[in-house]
């Protein structure tokens, strides 16, 4: 498995014990807090680095500048993909945003506006292209985490096809040989096998299909279209 590194200083390291079961190996980042080498496009490396910040220390460092103006450039140098986490609790409140103690305050003390928080993240998504998440607990943050990683790693970046995903009505009456079949191989959910019938027709057809043509299909990734021949083979051959 991809190693998880994670930065071993105050602020992160509390992540060992709440990321036990993946392949983690503790050390001093140059920036970020969790780093791991994702799949992407044609397999090629993809580095991801995350930045932990709690509640406070997201508006302070907002409002310092040191976020944007030194933590982020560190990370673009270094990473592919930058994600945020902003951990909790913390609520949404009006006009301020809420902590465990009362308002969440800004470096100089004074209580952090909804509106401006809001304007904060959404101007990190829209703008500095992070990949910005809110937690609200050090279990959902460790949650959220092991997500990211599973989606990063485990299947190339060409497989990965929620995205393109098309709207198809609902199967009126008795589905045909090709879906019913699709259905049974191993990867192949409705939406698949959906795409799979509209492809081929008849059960015949289905039958004799090879691996490239079920490959080809928008959607049905290389090795689904492997698994899904061997099992037509030795089905209905």
């Amino acid at each position: 498995m991809e190693p998880i590194r994670v930065d071993s200083r105050v602020g992160s390291r509390h992540l060992l014990d709440d990321l036990q079961g993946l392949p983690l190996v503790s050390c001093i980042l140059l920036s970020g807090d969790v780093a791991w080498r994702g799949r992407g496009p044609a397999d090629l490396p993809w580095p991801v680095g995350v930045e932990l910040k709690r509640a406070g220390d997201f508006a302070q460092s907002m409002h310092t500048g040191r976020l944007t103006g030194y933590q982020m450039p560190r990370m673009a140098q270094n990473y592919s993909t930058r994600v945020l986490i902003v951990e909790g609790p913390f609520r949404l409140g009006h006009p301020y945003v809420e902590g465990e103690r009362g308002p969440v305050l800004d470096a100089a003390g004074q209580p952090c506006e909804t509106q401006r928080w809001l304007g904060w993240l959404q101007s990190l998504r829209a703008l500095a292209g992070l990949d910005v998440w809110t937690t609200q607990s050090r279990e959902e943050t460790a949650l959220l985490l092991r997500g990211l990683y599973h989606w990063w790693t485990h299947k190339p970046w060409e497989e990965h096809q929620s995205h393109v995903a098309e709207h198809e009505p609902l199967i009126v009456g008795r589905p045909g040989l090709p879906y019913r079949w699709a259905l049974q191989c191993q990867g192949v959910g409705t939406g698949k096998a959906r795409l799979i019938a509209r492809r081929f027709r008849s059960g015949r057809e289905f039958a004799n299909a090879t691996a490239q043509e079920i490959a080809d299909i928008r959607g049905i990734g290389g090795k689904t279209a492997t698994l899904v021949e061997e099992e037509i083979r030795g089905n209905h051959n």
